[in-house]
């Protein structure tokens, strides 16, 4: 608005910063206090400003991962996972959120849906979609035992059973199968024979 009055011509101070970044837009309203000088007459008042950011983050999204899972079966999914680069905004990021959070051994049989979204400190946010499929890379763990086999006295023969030769199994995301290389024995074994197990 226009200031008058006097003999002279009124002369405008600003006595506060008018120049604001992105820190104001988190601590409105923002007062700028000026001065009036009109000759003798001196006036201080000050006027609310309220900064706000309206520019959402950025991000690039890589094309559709293949992610090991770990030893526990799962892993937990990162914005590194999915971006092609670390996302910007003009403000600064203020989280990113991945849902779902966590990829396990449901994810291993086709691409599952993934969304990401970056928030910045005053609420402006991007969501993307994607896939990621994830992959069990890690052996079964097995532990063997020995077993002494005894053959039957009328047939000469003898089966072992895994219970027999398998001590433990294990696999984050499960086993399919386990199987002897050998498991009938006859008179033509008599001593200490190797058999493979095989777990997938």
């Amino acid at each position: 608005s226009n200031i008058s009055g006097g003999c002279s011509q009124p002369f405008l101070t600003f006595i506060s910063d008018t120049v604001f970044s992105c820190l104001n837009a988190t601590s409105n309203p923002n007062h700028v206090v000026f001065k009036i000088t009109n000759g003798g007459i001196q006036i201080t008042d000050s006027v609310a400003v309220t900064v706000a950011d309206v520019t959402p983050p950025s991000m690039t999204l890589l094309p559709p991962p293949i992610l090991v899972l770990g030893a526990n079966g799962t892993r937990v999914l990162t914005y590194s996972d999915l971006l092609l680069a670390v996302p910007t905004d003009n403000c600064g990021v203020d989280s990113v959120h991945i849902v779902p959070a966590m990829l396990t051994c449901a994810n291993t049989q086709a691409y599952s849906p993934i969304i990401i979204t970056v928030f910045d400190a005053s609420g402006n946010y991007d969501t993307k979609s994607t896939f990621a499929l994830a992959v069990d890379n890690l052996k079964p763990t097995l532990v063997a035992k020995n077993d002494t086999v005894y053959l039957d006295s009328a047939s000469g023969q003898h089966s072992v059973v895994l219970a027999d030769l398998v001590d433990t199994a294990f696999d984050a995301c499960g086993i399919n199968s386990i199987t002897l290389s050998k498991t009938l024995f006859t008179c033509a074994d008599v001593g200490a024979k190797t058999v493979t197990i095989t777990a997938t």
